[in-house]
C-alpha cells in the first residue's frame, strides 16, 4: 500500500495487474454490513469503489450487486485507476453501478485527480439533499420503484437522482 504521495502517483500510473477478481461477490456482501443496514430512519449511504470493473471469478451478477445497493440506498462512487485512453468492458460497469445507485464515476491518473475525484465526492454529499416520501400500502410488495425528480421552476437547473428504490419491508 502507498504510503507517500510520490508512491500512490507512481501505482496509479502503473497499477499492479493480474490475479483473479471477485468484485461483484465484494460489493453484493459489503453492501450488507451492518454500516449500511437499513433502519426506520431516512438516511444516506455512499460506498466509494476502486477498481477497474474487471470481475473474474464473481458467483453473483453485476445486477445483483446494483440491486443490493439500491435495496440498502447505497450511492456507489466509482474511482478507476488506468490510463483513461485505454476503455475496458469494466468502464461499463463501473458507469453503470454509479449511475444506478446515485452515484458518480471517475477515472483517475495520479494522485492529484484522485485527490480530486475524493475532493468531488465530498462536496457531493455535504451538498445533497434526502427527500422521501410515504406511499400507500400497494400489492406491488418489495418490488423496485422508479423515481424520477424533475424541477419546475427552472429549465437549467440538473437533479441528479439514484433510478429508484426498494421499500422497506
Amino acid at each position: 500500500m502507498p504510503s507517500t504521495r510520490e508512491e500512490l502517483t507512481a501505482t496509479l500510473q502503473d497499477p499492479p495487474v493480474g490475479g483473479l477478481t471477485a468484485l461483484y461477490d465484494t460489493l453484493y456482501r459489503t453492501c450488507d454490513h451492518p454500516l449500511f443496514a437499513a433502519d426506520r430512519e431516512a438516511h444516506r449511504s455512499a460506498l466509494i469503489l476502486l477498481s477497474d470493473g474487471e470481475d473474474d471469478l464473481s458467483l453473483h451478477g453485476a445486477s445483483e450487486a446494483v440491486a443490493r445497493a439500491q435495496r440498502n440506498g447505497i450511492a456507489i462512487y466509482t474511482i478507476a485507476t488506468y490510463n483513461p485512453r485505454e476503455v475496458s468492458s469494466g468502464d461499463l460497469v463501473l458507469h453503470e453501478f454509479a449511475e444506478t445507485t446515485g452515484g458518480l464515476d471517475f477515472v483517475v491518473k495520479d494522485g492529484p485527480q484522485l485527490e480530486e475525484a475524493l475532493a468531488s465526492i465530498n462536496n457531493e454529499l455535504r451538498n445533497s439533499y434526502l427527500l422521501y416520501y410515504r406511499v400507500a400500502e400497494q400489492s406491488s410488495g418489495n418490488a423496485f420503484r422508479r423515481v424520477r425528480v424533475i424541477s419546475t421552476k427552472n429549465q437549467e437547473f440538473h437533479i441528479r437522482s439514484r433510478k429508484g428504490y426498494f421499500p422497506a419491508p
